[in-house]
């Protein structure tokens, strides 16, 4: 499991709400500020070589990302700039991102002496991928989920071995989930309404994350 509260960049959000207009009708861009993130990941390996030196396995297992972050103030662009201006500095938007899949992949690695070098790639065919998207300043809730994206992720680490139990390493990862689409609610809590978008919604991340620590082996 690994976790995160820190961070910052700009949300760009776009709608396409012209039928037959192939560029977007509304963009607007804020600054946002991570408020956490998370990544879990259960797997298992069955190893087809492991010696001394050399190990290459097939893996499985169960994975799950969350995000959460704010976005405040920021520009917007509204029906091809026939609206635009600046927003208002307080808390615009809060966004919620999930994505929770079974996955499969290949894993190997090389050590000589105390260095040690590993590297593994998964793929899913299942991802379930849903956000949450409050619009403080309209007091409306959207909600998206899909089921059809893939995944594919790439990871290498390098490490050390200070004890024959203890590890210093980096790693690096590069993680994509491909675009899906899915269907969508919006909640007024003015009024109460709920409207309900049958494949309206689409859902696609790519992140890369670098890590460095210790790693200790019982």
């Amino acid at each position: 499991m690994t976790a995160g509260s820190h961070g910052a960049n700009d949300m760009i959000d776009r709608d396409w709400l012209l039928p037959h207009q192939d560029g977007y009708s509304h963009i607007s861009e804020s600054p946002t500020k991570l408020r956490s993130a998370s990544f879990w990941d259960v797997n298992a390996t069955v190893w087809g070589v492991n010696n001394d030196n050399w190990r290459l396995g097939l893996m499985a297992g169960w994975q799950q990302t969350d995000y959460k972050w704010d976005a405040h103030g920021g520009y917007y662009s509204y029906w091809n700039g026939l609206f635009q201006g600046d927003l208002p500095d307080g808390k615009g938007i809060g966004y919620k991102l999930q994505f929770k899949m079974p996955y499969i992949g290949l894993t190997g690695g090389y050590r000589y002496h105390n260095v040690e070098m590993n590297t593994a790639f998964k793929y899913s065919h299942w991802v379930r991928a849903s956000d949450t998207d409050e619009h403080y300043l309209r007091n409306i809730t959207f909600r998206d989920t899909n089921r059809d994206s893939d995944f594919y992720s790439v990871s290498a680490d390098i490490g050390y071995y200070i004890t024959p139990q203890a590890k210093v390493f980096i790693e690096g990862e590069w993680m994509r989930v491909t675009n899906g689409k899915g269907n969508e609610t919006a909640t007024s809590h003015d009024s109460g309404d709920v409207a309900y978008y049958p494949n309206a919604s689409g859902i696609e991340s790519s992140s890369y994350n670098v890590t460095a620590g210790l790693k200790y082996y019982f």
